[in-house]
């Protein structure tokens, strides 16, 4: 492995912290948030990152504390929906009995707003000295319904925000049952989706199998990761990671109540599903958030680079491939 790419795949030189931030009065943020940065002096991207349902912020730290290291900040909002506690409502994220009683996405997408609102001016006195957020370099993202909630957000038609994303992320998308919305997100038509940025979808392999026979598959076939690709413009990058399932990427110390919920690859070896997504997601916003194009492309020629395997692996490569979209890609090479 070469050494440029093997270092995106290791955490970063920075040293970073993480910390949650409460609503306690006015000024602070409209969930509660886990926010992750680092501690040295400098001008960063911020990563606007929203989790799946049933799932604590902080199940998210290990993740965001390899990407942080590499330069970016990170911000991951205690959601509605994130916030059902019932482990046995994982697994029926793509369908089976109701549950009234759960927030509906679009108090998610609300919510998910309401946070990106705040950001502009409320983040900032809540970073480290020194530590300055760029918000021309802005990534949306989020995980399984949270994946869901982030692309609704990026079409900026469900819920208004005040911010122009540079860049989205969907990390094992999921448009089951309890995510949907009216009108419908996933349309089974092509490039349909109305997101004029850059996309990067990573998927899970075993996140289309069952983790018990009466259990629904986590990331079910045409509600999954395929079907976001499918939907995306170009430019999109999309990986699979093919032994390891819809919850790998999450911390070691996750309950394993949560974890049974979907199937798992190897237990002892779920650290390289993690350290896989996040290598992912930096070398995707070298290229686009920072017009550095040669670790994505080289994991998109050769996937045996990364610690766990990749397949399938595909592009919409998006017209020049030198980073001419319109927006606020643009404004982000700039700054």
């Amino acid at each position: 492995m070469a050494p440029a790419v093997a270092s995106i795949f290791e955490h970063g030189k920075l040293r970073v912290q993480s910390y949650e931030k409460e609503q306690t009065d006015a000024s602070s943020p409209p969930r509660a948030l886990l926010i992750i940065s680092p501690t040295e002096a400098g001008r960063y991207p911020v990563i606007l990152f929203l989790p799946g349902k049933s799932m604590r912020i902080h199940y998210y730290r290990q993740l965001f504390e390899h990407v942080a290291s590499h330069g970016y900040i990170a911000v991951v909002p205690q959601l509605p929906c994130s916030e059902a506690s019932q482990p046995q409502d994982i697994e029926s994220a793509a369908g089976g009995s109701t549950n009234s009683s759960l927030p509906s996405s679009n108090e998610d997408i609300d919510a998910a707003a309401a946070v990106a609102n705040w950001i502009p001016k409320g983040l900032q006195p809540a970073l480290p000295s020194g530590v300055q957020l760029n918000l021309h370099k802005l990534a949306l993202a989020g995980h399984s319904k949270g994946g869901h909630t982030a692309f609704a957000l990026a079409m900026k038609k469900y819920a208004p925000t005040t911010l122009d994303f540079s860049v989205v992320v969907g990390v094992d998308p999921n448009g089951g049952f309890f995510s949907q919305i009216t009108p419908r997100l996933l349309t089974y038509v092509p490039n349909s989706f109305t997101i004029n940025v850059p996309v990067l979808i990573v998927g899970s392999g075993l996140g289309v199998e069952r983790a018990r026979p009466h259990y629904h598959p986590c990331a079910p076939k045409g509600l999954n990761y395929a079907e976001f690709f499918n939907e995306c413009k170009p430019p999109c990058s999309y990986f699979v990671v093919k032994d390891y399932g819809h919850l790998d990427m999450l911390d070691d110390d996750t309950p394993q109540s949560i974890l049974d919920g979907c199937k798992c690859g190897e237990r002892r070896t779920r650290s390289l599903m993690r350290t896989t997504t996040a290598g992912l997601i930096v070398a995707f916003f070298e290229a686009y958030l920072h017009g550095d194009r040669r670790n994505l492309d080289t994991v998109v020629a050769d996937p045996a680079v990364a610690p766990a395997r990749l397949d399938p692996v595909d592009e919409k490569p998006g017209g020049c491939r030198c980073c001419c979209w319109p927006a606020a890609a643009s404004r982000a090479l700039k700054n």
